[in-house]
């Protein structure tokens, strides 16, 4: 086999590799110097294509980190939209909507729990069937109201501060 010595700027383009890894080739002991700045053209071709052949899913590594990477960046995208999203007002999380909505049921409850002592004192004098059911529904009707006309945002959502 005859023997080619080339540089090392002839090698990066025989190669198409930059010299940075033809440094790290060559401390893996993968390449070899002749001398100083010098090359065996075919020796450090045929190890190289050995080493291709041996390492043939670094391609695949480096296929698959750019989809990796692309993928990263679109999720860090969303990211940022979700937060935006947020900061306007125009999403919450699911925890802020769980607790307002346990606040709202509570809301409701404590005032049907308390319609009781309401409505007891206005039946006391009633005769008939009709007056205490009267008496009542207005008295629902009246806690619906006060439910309705309640600043939701302060049932629901307390913690939410608007911006």
């Amino acid at each position: 086999m005859k023997s080619i010595i080339v540089t090392t700027n002839e090698l990066v383009e025989i190669l198409d590799i930059s010299r940075a890894w033809i440094g790290t080739l060559e401390k893996e002991g993968v390449l070899k110097k002749e001398s100083r700045g010098t090359w065996n053209a075919v020796i450090n071709m045929q190890a190289f294509v050995k080493y291709v052949k041996e390492n043939e899913t670094a391609p695949k590594e480096a296929v698959d980190y750019w989809t990796e990477k692309a993928e990263h960046e679109s999720l860090k995208k969303e990211l940022t939209k979700i937060e935006l999203q947020k900061k306007q007002d125009e999403i919450i999380e699911v925890d802020e909507v769980t607790k307002g909505m346990v606040n709202l049921v509570l809301t409701i409850r404590n005032r049907l729990l308390s319609l009781h002592a309401r409505i007891a004192p206005k039946v006391i004098g009633l005769k008939n069937v009709r007056e205490v059911s009267e008496a009542v529904r207005m008295e629902i009707e009246s806690a619906l109201i006060e439910l309705s006309q309640e600043n939701a945002e302060k049932i629901c959502c307390p913690d939410i501060d608007k911006v």
